[in-house]
């Protein structure tokens, strides 16, 4: 009984082997099926039973519910004239002159009852009555913990299936909303060029704020699409030759108003001669930019600094986003890279955000073959270090990170699909 977790093997083990012990009783079990209380038979021996004595105590109620009520064993030598049988004459037909139950308890908690019909007058000794209680309680303990397995593996199931249908609402979804956005904001670029007639300051400020606020709508819808395509086991890389000294310049450029916004300074620190690397540059770009970002919205002044690192002999590119922001707990480390996660209330309150950039950040480095660190102390600033092989000879597997040659050297890029042999 107790080497298996399957409710049907626990209930075979025990009824097969008590009904063997008992030739001239119909045992059941009886479980409870609700929270009012309600008792099923659940289960009975696999041997062939004449039908009426089936019938007859699978039918009966009232005993097990004595047993249950009582949390004792109870034993009716005469059971025909018994007033507690709730389906006397169809135990009489069935041949059944005595009763013995046992109540199945967890944790002083009854929730079954093992139930002996017999056509012949149980005489059991003190010790017979206790090598019985005893197995009743281990096959309660066996049978209680089969159920909790069965209902865990269900849920995990139940919860498998949620996840997938969210992720497939949230990608149909994004992909729909993405189409009106970028009408706005191509309407709105035209309306501040004077496509449709001059137009004055104010208008112009207007048009511009529907721009970067449609501009942020459209990135995290972005984000969304790509966090389900990595959920769903859908996401592609696509390797190419990348500069990082380009990169690099390009992300300078789209920073410079920062310092002119925000009393703070965003500073590039890149080798000139750090050698480019093959990689996703679409994804690359991403994971900057989401910890950058990430570093700007929790520092009001002070810098952000941006550094990239290679050591001759180590095959990884080295990014790291230092900030003078305002920090994080210690134990809240392990979380931040939760989707959906802030640092606590107060912060979300006072900093805006959906909690998706870094969970997208890890999720692309994974797919890169990369790994992802982070240092902070509160009131001092945070420390984001990303790591990302830089072999141009290799690329990468499943979300292992281990590389594979490229089949043919020449090519400068490769596309595949995450999982793909």
């Amino acid at each position: 009984m107790t080497s298996s977790l399957d409710v049907g093997n626990v209930l075979n083990a025990l009824l097969d082997g008590v009904a063997a012990l008992f030739p001239s009783s119909f045992v059941t079990l009886s479980w409870l099926v609700d929270p009012n209380g309600t008792l099923e038979v659940v289960g009975q021996p696999t041997r062939d039973a004449a039908t009426n004595m089936q019938a007859g105590a699978n039918s009966e109620r009232g005993l097990p519910n004595e047993v249950l009520k009582m949390k004792s064993p109870l034993m009716i030598p005469n059971l025909p004239s018994d007033p507690r049988a709730s389906t006397a004459d169809s135990l009489r037909r069935a041949g059944f002159v005595s009763y013995f139950g046992l109540p199945m308890i967890v944790n002083d908690v009854a929730l079954g009852v093992l139930s002996f019909y017999s056509t012949e007058t149980i005489d059991l000794t003190t010790e017979e009555e206790v090598f019985l209680t005893d197995i009743t309680q281990q096959a309660a303990i066996a049978l209680h913990n089969s159920r909790l397995y069965e209902e865990t593996k269900n849920q995990a199931t139940e919860l498998e299936k949620s996840n997938r249908i969210k992720d497939e609402f949230l990608g149909v979804i994004s992909h729909e909303l993405r189409t009106p956005l970028n009408i706005i904001m191509n309407c709105s670029e035209a309306l501040k060029m004077g496509v449709f007639g001059e137009i004055t300051p104010e208008h112009e400020k207007g048009t511009e704020k529907i721009r970067i606020q449609a501009s942020h709508l459209l990135s995290l819808i972005n984000g969304i699409l790509e966090i389900t395509k990595i959920e769903t086991g859908g996401a592609s890389l696509n390797l190419e030759y990348v500069d990082l000294y380009s990169l690099s310049s390009e992300l300078e450029s789209d920073y410079a108003m920062v310092s002119k916004e925000k009393n703070l300074a965003v500073n590039w620190h890149v080798p000139a001669n750090l050698p480019g690397i093959m990689c996703d540059r679409l994804k690359l770009r991403q994971i900057i930019i989401n910890l950058v970002n990430n570093a700007i919205k929790f520092t009001d002044e002070g810098s952000v600094d941006i550094s990239f690192r290679r050591s001759e002999n180590d095959p990884f590119l080295e990014i790291s986003i230092a900030d003078t922001g305002i920090g994080m707990d210690e134990e809240f480390l392990p979380h931040i890279f939760d989707k959906f996660r802030q640092i606590d209330n107060s912060t979300t309150r006072n900093y805006s955000g959906t909690g998706l950039g870094l969970y997208l950040v890890k999720g692309f480095l994974e797919l890169l073959g990369g790994t992802i660190g982070v240092k902070s102390t509160i009131g001092e600033g945070t420390i984001f270090t990303a790591r990302i092989p830089v072999r141009n000879d290799v690329i990468i597997g499943e979300n292992t990170g281990i590389p594979r040659k490229l089949t043919n050297g020449s090519h400068m890029s490769q596309a595949f699909i995450v999982g793909d042999p």
